[in-house]
């Protein structure tokens, strides 16, 4: 038994390697890019002459912190978990361990309201966990590979007769609209943020700079590639499986959602994304580098703002968009960690440097939404970092 158990979970670590190396090469990518743009008939988003797997909704109107009415909790009830298939249940061996804290509670897409413009109004969400959110959106990236692997080994479709759970994902809905409103699906919402702030260390040569980080080379998703920060999951602070409704309807909490991984992210901060022992929602906002941010944004030395929402098509995750920017030479001076796991590829870079490794080394779809609806934003306009960028 010893022996199989061990032949199994070889196997299945091959399946891996090969799915992260064959997903990340430029012939799949451009395949998955060229299917996805033609199913769902959108603009998918651009960076430095390449297309991302991704497409954006920009704000309706300015939002800002603390970003009042732009999310709506549905029901504080969590979802019925629906049983996996056999193909989704491979899929769960095939990710192992990577699939961490299954059970967590988070907060999931139901509809995305846009406004005569096409741009975000608000966003009504649900209550689910991880685990169904692999097993009905992430899940579909991996559907969408062993297709595409299957065109070159023989006769084959990406159409979406070939596609079931995507095709179950849009329900009734075209392709378009189910982007704005899963049927039969919970992708869990995100938040992610660019972070400018002017540096003051060096009074002779003050100018601003942006915080990034470069992916690990070990993990399957945009190896190598950079990466905006703060970048996680709008979720329940505490642990697995809290599902107490008074607990999820306090903790329905866009803001403190960024805040939390803005600490994390930026400066390795403990205790803020989960806790064993603790479901106090304000043990994180207490936490020293949010509340410098928050008296920044009080007196006027800083601003967060709400961009709009990047979805990245092959996964059908949803990305509400931020961008941090502060002046202030104190805030300037302290020390930036980055967290645990990426501490040693996090940096602080002018723009013309940050162009400079997007354009060399590539960057995650989602912060390639992200940069594009920066870009294109009145604050980037007055701050004179789109011409920098471009």
């Amino acid at each position: 038994m010893s022996l199989l158990r061990n032949y199994s979970t070889q196997s299945l670590n091959r399946e891996w390697q090969a799915y992260a190396r064959d997903t990340n090469s430029p012939s799949y990518q451009s395949t998955l890019v060229e299917f996805l743009e033609e199913l769902y008939q959108v603009p998918l988003v651009q960076a430095y002459g390449r297309k991302y797997p991704a497409t954006l909704y920009p704000a309706d109107s300015e939002t800002l912190y603390p970003f009042e009415g732009l999310c709506h909790l549905t029901s504080p009830a969590a979802t019925a978990s629906e049983p996996a298939n056999e193909e989704q249940k491979h899929y769960l061996k095939v990710l192992g361990e990577r699939l961490r804290r299954p059970y967590m509670t988070g907060f999931y897409l139901k509809k995305m309201h846009l406004g005569e413009a096409g741009k975000v109004l608000r966003i009504d969400a649900g209550v689910s966990d991880y685990y169904q959110n692999t097993l009905t959106a992430h899940y579909l990236e991996w559907e969408a590979y062993k297709n595409i692997k299957r065109i070159k080994e023989g006769p084959a479709s990406l159409a979406l007769d070939y596609l079931p759970l995507r095709r179950r994902y849009h329900g009734d809905l075209s392709p378009h609209h189910a982007i704005l409103a899963p049927a039969n699906a919970f992708p869990l919402i995100s938040v992610q943020a660019m972070v400018v702030f002017k540096d003051y260390r060096n009074k002779a040569d003050i100018d601003w700079k942006i915080v990034v980080v470069r992916r690990p080379d070990s993990t399957a998703v945009a190896p190598g590639r950079w990466q905006f920060q703060p970048a996680g999951g709008f979720e329940v602070y505490g642990k697995d499986v809290d599902c107490n409704e008074d607990l999820i309807t306090r903790q329905f909490d866009l803001s403190r959602a960024l805040l939390q991984e803005y600490a994390e992210e930026l400066f390795n901060a403990d205790g803020v994304l989960s806790q064993q022992d603790n479901r106090e929602v304000d043990t994180a906002m207490a936490n020293e580098h949010v509340q410098r941010l928050l008296r920044l944004v009080d007196n006027g030395r800083a601003s967060m703002e709400f961009l709009g929402v990047v979805v990245e098509l092959a996964f059908m995750r949803h990305e509400l968009s931020f961008l941090i920017v502060v002046d202030d030479e104190e805030y300037s001076l302290q020390q930036f960690f980055g967290s645990k796991d990426e501490s040693d590829s996090f940096f602080t870079e002018r723009p013309e440097a940050i162009k400079t490794l997007l354009v060399r080394d590539g960057v995650h779809s989602s912060s390639a939404g992200l940069l594009e609806l920066a870009m294109h934003s009145n604050t980037f306009r007055q701050l004179g970092l789109g011409q920098r960028l471009a």
